[in-house]
């Protein structure tokens, strides 16, 4: 579908490395594993649902634009014509924007009603699985997702992002916050219900006191 100059500015910004870096025996998934190792890296932990949070830059090894160029890429991709036996997502006006994106040189930024979430999984059962982009429909936004062995990444559009409370605290764009967590809706109870109420301090989960007459 893609020519071979396109097809190579693609690998060589992010699908080589995140697919070296991901499940690739029983044994070994060098992207979870550099982030449960790197000292200081935890930010948050949700024991109830065994999801927590992580810092990903500065965590040797990981680099953080490859995976966000290659996220971004699939999502591009998943919304051109012509695919066999698969129905493109719609990035309506989102759609010329990410291209723009794909073909800028680095540091590259996206407007900022567009959020995404890299979920790394936790559960090697669920690493099996593998899901094309697919879409769902929010007030003032579309949420769209894929899957791949060991990661699932989540991009929010619309004009209504900005406004969500709790985007901002997990968002790779703006953070580069990385979750590990066994299921989508770990993370959905993660960052719409504690990441929205509390504040990371000191690696902790700390509720935010509740003082309706504060600023």
């Amino acid at each position: 579908m893609l020519c071979a100059s396109c097809e190579d500015l693609l690998n060589r910004n992010g699908e080589k490395y995140t697919i070296s870096n991901l499940k690739v025996s029983k044994r070994d998934f060098p992207l979870r594993s550099l982030l449960r190792s790197a000292p200081n890296a935890l930010l948050a932990n949700d024991p109830k649902t065994s999801t927590s949070l992580y810092a990903a830059t500065g965590v040797n090894g990981i680099d953080v634009e490859q995976l966000e160029y290659f996220a971004l890429s699939v999502f591009w991709r998943g919304a051109l014509e012509g695919w066999s036996r698969y129905k493109p997502i719609k990035l309506n006006r989102y759609r010329e924007e990410l291209r723009q994106y794909l073909l800028s040189p680095a540091p590259r930024r996206l407007s900022n009603s567009v959020a995404m979430f890299l979920l790394v999984h936790a559960d090697d059962v669920q690493i099996r699985n593998m899901i094309f982009p697919h879409s769902n429909r929010m007030v003032g936004e579309w949420i769209h997702e894929f899957r791949i062995p060991g990661l699932t990444c989540q991009m929010h559009i619309g004009h209504g992002v900005p406004a969500r409370p709790g985007i901002s605290a997990g968002c790779f764009l703006q953070t580069r916050n990385i979750i590990i967590t066994p299921d989508a809706p770990s993370f959905n109870h993660m960052v719409g219900l504690q990441l929205s109420k509390s504040k990371i301090a000191n690696g902790l989960m700390r509720p935010t006191p509740s003082n309706p007459t504060a600023p």
